[in-house]
C-alpha cells in the first residue's frame, strides 16, 4: 500500500514524473556503485598482496642476506687477523638471521616462495653452525682453518646466496604481475565511472527540463501569490493551473486565504472585546470600596454593550446593589425579579458576597459570542476586585486592631517601666546609704550587698532601656532636638566607659576628628546610643584586645558625620547578623558563653539613629571583631553643647 501510493496520482503529474525519474536515477547510481565496488575490491586485493606479502617478505629476505653477509664478514676478518672485535659483526649477523627468515616465512603464502625461503634457512643455518661457529670458538688467524675447509664454507655461502637471489627474483616477478594488474584496472575503473556519471548527468538534465517546463510557470504564480499574501495583500488569489498537485495547492491556498480573512475579522472583534474588558478591569482594579466597584462595572458595561439596563446585586450580611440604564428609561427596583434575555452571570468569591450581574438588551438585537465573552471577562475582573476589596476591608480591621494593640503595649511598657523605676531607685538609694559605712557589716553580707547592688543596677538599666525604646518608637511623638556638637557626645560617652575598658585590660582609643560637625538631635539619646555601642564592644572583647571609636566626616560627604565603633572581639556569627537589631535578640555565641545582656542595646540604638534621620550598619567576622557605623545628617546651626 505505502510503496504504490504514487500510482494513484493522475498520469503525467509531477509526482509520477519525479517518482519514475528518480527511480531510474537511483538504479543508475546503484549500477555505478556496484561497478566501482567490484573494481575497487580488485584493486584493494592487489594492493593487499603488495603490502602484506611481497613488500614485507622481500624486505625480510634482504635482511636475512645482510645478516649472513655481516656474519661472513666478521668470520673472514677473524680468520685473517685473529682480532676478536670482528666477532661482533659475526654475532650480530647470526642473531639477526633467524628472525629475518621467520619474518619472510610469515608473509610468504605461495608454496614455491616458502620452499626457496626454507632452503635459505637450511643453508644459512648450516653455514653458521658447521663452518662459522667452530672458527669463532677457536683462536682465529690464518692457521685456524684449512684451505679445504674454507672452500666448503664458501660453497655453502654461495648456495645460500643463490637461493636468496631466486627468492628475490620470485618476489620481483610477483610484484610485476600485481603492479601490472593494478595498472590495467585503474583505467577501466576511470572509464566506467566517467561513462556512468555522464549517463546520470544527462538523465538528470532531461528530467529537470521536463519537470521545470511543466511546473515552473504555475509554481511561479503560486509563489507570487504567497508573497503578496505575506505582504498583507489579503485580497490576493491564485489562478489555478498546472499539474494536478499545483492545481490542488492553488485551490487550497485560495481557501486558506478566505479562512484567514474570516479568522482575522474574528480576531479583530475578539481584540476589541478584550480591550474593552481590560479597560473595565483597569478602571475597577484600583478601587478598594465595594460600592465604587459595582457602580463602575455597570456604568462601563452598559455603555460597552449598548444595553438597555445593567444591574448587579450581592447578598450576604450587608446586601449591595448598583444599576445603570440608558437615557430615557426609569430606574428599576432591584429587589424584584426581572426577566433577562441571555446575559446573566453569577458574581462574588465568597458565600457572604455572592450575587448576580444581569444585562438587558434591546429585544430586536441578537446576543453575540462577543457579548458573552465580554461579560465573562468583566465578571473575572469583578470577582478579583471584590476579593481585593474584601481583603482590604479585613486588612483595615486587622491594622486597626494591631495599632490598638501597639498603643496598649507601649502604654503597658511605659507604665510598668515607670512603676519599676521608682522602687528600684529607692532600693539603690538605700544600698548606697548602707555602702557608705559598712565597717560594722561582716564581709559575707558585704558581698551579698554588692550582688544586690549590681542586680539592682542591671534592672534599672533595663528599665531605662525600655523607657528609651518606648519614647523613641512612640507613634507621632517628636524627639526633643536641638543643635548638638557631635564630638561632645562622643567625648562624654568615651569618658564614661574608659574606666570599664581599663578594668577589662583593653586598649581604648578615641579618634575624634569631626570637632566642628553639628547635628540636629537629642544629646542624651545620642549619647545613650554611643554608650550602647561602646559597652557592647568592651563587653565582647577579651583582655589584651582593642576598642576604637572614631568620629569623622566621610570623604566627599560634608552633609554626613560618621561614628564608628570597632573592636577585635569575638565577632558575630553570619547567621545572627540579620536579626541583631530585633528586640531581645542575642547572638548564639553570646548566649553560649553566658555574657550578660538584654538584647535591647542595638534595637534602641537603631531606633534613636533612625529617629534622627540617620542610618546604622554592622560588619562582623566571627573571631575577628565587629565594626558598627552610625551615619547622621549634619546641620549648619551652631551647637549649644
Amino acid at each position: 500500500m505505502r510503496a504504490a501510493w504514487w500510482r494513484s496520482a493522475p498520469r503525467g503529474s509531477a509526482v509520477r514524473q519525479l517518482v519514475v525519474g528518480f527511480t531510474v536515477l537511483t538504479l543508475l547510481l546503484l549500477v555505478a556503485g556496484v561497478v566501482r565496488g567490484v573494481m575497487i575490491g580488485k584493486l584493494t586485493a592487489s594492493a593487499r598482496v603488495l603490502t602484506e606479502t611481497i613488500y614485507p617478505a622481500g624486505a625480510a629476505n634482504t635482511r636475512a642476506l645482510q645478516a649472513l653477509t655481516d656474519a661472513e664478514t666478521g668470520i673472514r676478518g677473524y680468520q685473517l687477523t685473529a682480532d676478536a672485535r670482528f666477532l661482533d659483526s659475526y654475532h650480530r649477523g647470526s642473531a639477526e638471521f633467524a628472525p629475518a627468515i621467520d619474518e619472510a616465512l610469515r608473509h610468504a603464502e605461495d608454496p614455491a616462495l616458502r620452499r626457496l625461503l626454507q632452503t635459505e634457512r637450511e643453508l644459512g643455518e648450516r653455514w653458521l653452525a658447521e663452518f662459522a661457529a667452530p672458527i669463532a670458538a677457536g683462536p682465529g688467524g690464518p692457521a685456524a682453518v684449512s684451505t679445504a675447509w674454507d672452500a666448503v664454507g664458501e660453497q655453502w655461502s654461495d648456495r645460500f646466496r643463490e637461493a636468496n637471489r631466486e627468492a628475490s627474483a620470485w618476489l620481483a616477478g610477483k610484484q610485476g604481475q600485481v603492479v601490472g594488474t593494478i595498472g590495467e584496472l585503474v583505467p577501466v575503473l576511470d572509464i566506467a565511472t566517467a561513462v556512468l556519471s555522464l549517463v546520470s548527468v544527462v538523465f538528470v538534465l532531461v528530467l529537470a527540463v521536463r519537470v521545470v517546463r511543466g511546473v515552473a510557470m504555475p509554481l511561479t504564480n503560486l509563489t507570487r501569490t504567497l508573497r503578496r499574501l505575506a505582504a498583507a495583500e489579503h485580497g490576493a488569489r491564485i489562478r489555478v493551473s498546472g499539474p494536478a498537485e499545483l492545481r490542488e495547492a492553488g485551490t487550497s491556498l485560495n481557501t486558506l486565504a478566505e479562512e484567514s480573512d474570516r479568522l482575522r475579522r474574528l480576531q479583530h472583534q475578539q481584540l476589541e472585546t478584550r480591550a474593552l474588558a481590560r479597560a473595565i478591569g483597569s478602571a475597577i482594579g484600583d478601587a478598594l470600596e465595594t460600592d465604587v466597584i459595582l457602580q463602575e462595572v455597570v456604568d462601563r458595561l452598559g455603555t460597552a454593550l449598548r444595553a438597555d439596563r445593567v444591574w448587579v446585586r450581592l447578598g450576604g450580611g450587608t446586601p449591595r446593589a448598583a444599576q445603570w440604564h440608558r437615557p430615557g428609561l426609569e430606574p428599576m427596583l432591584l429587589d424584584r425579579s426581572v426577566p433577562v434575555k441571555d446575559l446573566s452571570r453569577q458574581v462574588g468569591v465568597t458565600d457572604e458576597a455572592r450575587g448576580v450581574i444581569s444585562v438587558e438588551l434591546d429585544p430586536r438585537r441578537d446576543v453575540t459570542d462577543d457579548d458573552r465573552q465580554l461579560l465573562d471577562l468583566v465578571v473575572e475582573d469583578l470577582n478579583r476586585a471584590l476579593h481585593h476589596a474584601a481583603l482590604y476591608a479585613q486588612q483595615r480591621a486587622v491594622v486597626g486592631e494591631l495599632q490598638a494593640l501597639d498603643r496598649h503595649k507601649d502604654e503597658f511598657v511605659s507604665t510598668i517601666s515607670h512603676e519599676l523605676r521608682t522602687p528600684l531607685t529607692s532600693i539603690q538609694g538605700y544600698l548606697e546609704a548602707i555602702q557608705d559605712d559598712m565597717s560594722a557589716i561582716p564581709s559575707a553580707q558585704q558581698r551579698m550587698l554588692g550582688v544586690v547592688d549590681r542586680n539592682a543596677r542591671r534592672l534599672l538599666n533595663l528599665v531605662e532601656d525600655l523607657l528609651t525604646l518606648s519614647q523613641v518608637e512612640s507613634a507621632g511623638e517628636e524627639l526633643d532636638k536641638r543643635p548638638v556638637r557631635i564630638a561632645s557626645v562622643v567625648d562624654l560617652a568615651a569618658t564614661s566607659l574608659a574606666p570599664m575598658a581599663d578594668s577589662a585590660g583593653l586598649s581604648f582609643t578615641i579618634d575624634n576628628r569631626a570637632r566642628d560637625a553639628h547635628v540636629d538631635g537629642n544629646p542624651e539619646l545620642l549619647e545613650r546610643a554611643v554608650l550602647h555601642l561602646l559597652s557592647n564592644a568592651i563587653k565582647f572583647t577579651p583582655s589584651q584586645g582593642q576598642v576604637i571609636i572614631r568620629c569623622a566626616l566621610p570623604a566627599g560627604r560634608p552633609d554626613l558625620v560618621e561614628i564608628t565603633v570597632s573592636d577585635t572581639g569575638m565577632g558575630i556569627p553570619a547567621d545572627d547578623q540579620a536579626n541583631l537589631f530585633r528586640r531581645f535578640y542575642r547572638a548564639a555565641n553570646a548566649s553560649e558563653q553566658a555574657i550578660q545582656g538584654s538584647g535591647l542595646g542595638l534595637a534602641i540604638t537603631r531606633s534613636i539613629i533612625e529617629g534622627h534621620g540617620g542610618d546604622i550598619t554592622l560588619v562582623s567576622e566571627l573571631g575577628a571583631g565587629t565594626h558598627v557605623t552610625i551615619s547622621l545628617p549634619t546641620t549648619m546651626v551652631p551647637a549649644l553643647i
